[in-house]
């Protein structure tokens, strides 16, 4: 882990509030706690949450810098992240952990309730990934910058591009290069050209 990485201020959710902290505040802070909570990971740019150790997570392209991911801390936190429009991750499977659907499914009924079953947020044809769905005006305060670059659905048009680049803009923030997941892209990301 760079030192750079290490001394960087993320927004962390822990006991009802946000604040930004360092690896060595987050760990500190855990360690103090009882029981131990458990650490949560969101990508801004994807609006996906998950594992700290999650493979896509830290992969070498990914982002890892400060205005990239959001922590949260136990269950609170995980049940903060899914309130503020993150999805769980299909690669490090959240909804695996221990008692995920007992601890979240209030949260996820309150918030998609056009749900039949809870278990349905996993399934990307009824609950899509876009980061959209985030609610960057609660996050924005603790950011100094947009994440590099965020990721929507395919096949949006002008006008909802242009109403989410408003919305941006109107939390004080210049909207990041916008696009979608190209698996045929050598980035894997094709983006918008956004007017």
């Amino acid at each position: 882990m760079s030192l750079e990485t290490w001394q960087a201020k993320y927004p962390v959710f822990e006991s009802g509030k946000f604040e930004n902290l360092s690896l060595r505040q987050i760990v500190g802070l855990r360690k103090e706690m009882e029981p131990r909570p458990f650490i949560w990971s969101a990508r801004l740019s994807s609006g996906l949450f998950g594992l700290t150790g999650c493979p896509a997570g830290n992969s070498p392209h990914a982002p890892k810098g400060e205005n990239e991911v959001l922590l949260a801390l136990g269950d609170n936190g995980l049940r903060q992240l899914i309130d503020m429009g993150f999805l769980p991750c299909p690669t490090c499977h959240p909804e695996d952990t221990e008692n995920f659907w007992e601890k979240t499914k209030g949260i996820i009924g309150c918030n998609y309730p056009e749900l039949s079953d809870t278990k349905q947020i996993l399934d990307r044809n009824i609950v899509p990934f876009d980061a959209r769905r985030v609610e960057w005006e609660v996050v924005a305060p603790y950011l100094s910058k947009m994440p590099n670059r965020l990721y929507v659905l395919p096949n949006l048009d002008e006008q909802e591009l242009g109403k989410f680049k408003q919305r941006i803009n109107d939390i004080g923030f210049s909207l990041p290069p916008t696009g979608f997941y190209d698996r045929t892209s050598p980035t894997r990301f094709t983006e918008y050209i956004i007017r």
